[in-house]
């Protein structure tokens, strides 16, 4: 993901869907992300759409949508063949993040979406909790004038740059609500870095659905859930029905997940 496709198309005369379940707008975001506090200059990378609607917006994970897709249309087939499925499957990327974020802009909410096998679950939180700080410092970013803002947010404090020029009052993750798109935005200790890579028009569902519904929790308990996960995962895999029976194996994939300690919500408060 070196290369930087931008699709600008026309924004400065934004035309919204009359369904407001139906974006109107993708954006993509690369994101840079340390996930192991012990071990800083290993640096992951992923990509992740926001679709943006006229009250509301979606931000999942590129690939894993794309693994979604297939899985939906090979429903569709009465005689399934699962090895060809797996293996189309198995040639789209891994997903490193695989929450889905879905934002509803008038009642100021959204909704958290995630599974931690066995389950799927989902929380609801509050969007334009934290407070900006729009600041008189203004920069380009591929074409576009950029003006930069600060923000505190989960145990975080984070440097946004946003665009007036392209009038969306969204961004990456639960950001949003000022004047304009944020393209940039990343925490002051590199440890999470999302930049918009690509902006096009696209009419998409706003909708999330996932099989089996998922189960509502609070926001804390969630993160609690998580925690436990990475630190007994393959008590939680043989419970799913995966077993890891090779102990070198086993080892490895417990510590590949106890590396996950540097969650970007290092404080959660419901």
């Amino acid at each position: 993901m070196n290369a930087i496709f931008i699709l600008f198309c026309l924004f400065f005369k934004m035309e919204f869907q009359q369904d407001e379940k139906l974006s109107s707008h993708v954006i993509y975001y690369e994101v840079d992300f340390i996930s192991d506090s012990t071990a800083l200059n290993v640096v992951s990378t992923d990509l992740m759409v926001l679709y943006v609607g006229k009250k509301y917006s979606k931000f999942r994970n590129y690939f894993q949508e794309q693994r979604d897709s297939i899985l939906e249309v090979s429903k569709q087939n009465p005689n399934p063949n699962p090895t060809l499925i797996l293996g189309q499957v198995n040639q789209i990327q891994k997903p490193k993040m695989k929450y889905t974020i879905v934002k509803d802009w008038e009642s100021k909410s959204y909704k958290y979406y995630d599974r931690i096998i066995p389950d799927n679950f989902f929380f609801e939180g509050k969007l334009s909790e934290e407070s900006w700080d729009i600041l008189n410092e203004y920069d380009d970013y591929e074409g576009f004038k950029v003006q930069k803002a600060m923000t505190t947010y989960a145990g975080r404090t984070f440097v946004a740059w946003f665009s007036v020029d392209i009038p969306i009052n969204d961004g990456p993750y639960v950001f949003g609500n000022l004047p304009g798109l944020i393209v940039k935005i990343s925490d002051t200790k590199n440890h999470y870095n999302f930049k918009m890579v690509g902006i096009s028009k696209m009419n998409k569902s706003l909708e999330h659905t996932v099989s089996p519904s998922p189960i509502k929790v609070t926001k804390r308990k969630f993160f609690q859930l998580e925690y436990e996960y990475n630190a007994n995962v393959l008590e939680r895999l043989a419970s799913g029905g995966i077993t890891v029976v090779d102990p070198n194996q086993a080892k490895e994939v417990q510590k590949r997940f106890e590396r996950k300690n540097n969650p970007l919500e290092l404080e959660v408060f419901h």
